[in-house]
């Protein structure tokens, strides 16, 4: 019987020294990559993000700035740029698994938040209030302006409905996510 217990015993050992190991050898490996890999970035407000084209591949084109309110949503990634120069502001979607830019469109201004969906439709919010939906082409739909500083959006998927507030909730508003019709505005300093 101890025989048995001690052959488990050194089968368990053996088991985790060998597992250690393995995990050793990946912190090495990490610590090797990290050291030749290390951004040498410096931030430089002057200089614009990157214009890019369908097609373009944007793996390498985007800096340590990142990619602005990114969200995957069916496959695809969703993001802006903040500014790529001359007051230009552009939404694209990204194929993380090609590489390559699907589409780019034009937007009024950079947004605050990710971007919402409803089935095919692309709910695009600025931090100025500017809202645009996009199909999964990247084709405008609609477009509305919010007229007080925006605070933030929520799409209610079952109900089609986009409710937007304003910073300290003192304006409310909902639209239609399929027409762009707005359905009712409250304002009130209690909200």
């Amino acid at each position: 019987m101890k025989i048995i217990d001690l052959q488990n015993r050194n089968k368990r050992l053996f088991r985790i020294t060998r597992q250690l190991s393995v995990v050793a050898i990946c912190i090495l490996i990490f610590l090797i990559w990290y050291k030749n890999n290390k951004s040498e970035f410096v931030y430089d407000p002057t200089v614009p993000y990157p214009l890019l084209n369908s097609g373009d591949f944007w793996v390498d084109k985007f800096d340590d700035r990142g990619l602005q309110n990114a969200i995957i949503y069916r496959d695809k990634i969703y993001c802006n740029t903040i500014d790529i120069g001359d007051n230009n502001n552009f939404f694209y979607c990204l194929n993380p698994k090609n590489g390559l830019v699907v589409w780019r469109a034009p937007v009024d201004a950079f947004a605050s938040q990710p971007a919402s969906f409803q089935d095919e439709t692309v709910i695009y919010c600025s931090y100025l209030g500017d809202i645009s939906t996009f199909n999964n082409k990247g084709k405008i739909i609609w477009k509305a302006k919010f007229d007080s500083p925006y605070g933030g959006h929520w799409a209610d998927t079952i109900t089609s409905v986009l409710l937007v507030k304003t910073v300290y909730w003192k304006q409310v508003a909902a639209y239609d996510i399929k027409s762009g019709k707005l359905i009712s505005k409250t304002e009130n300093d209690s909200l």
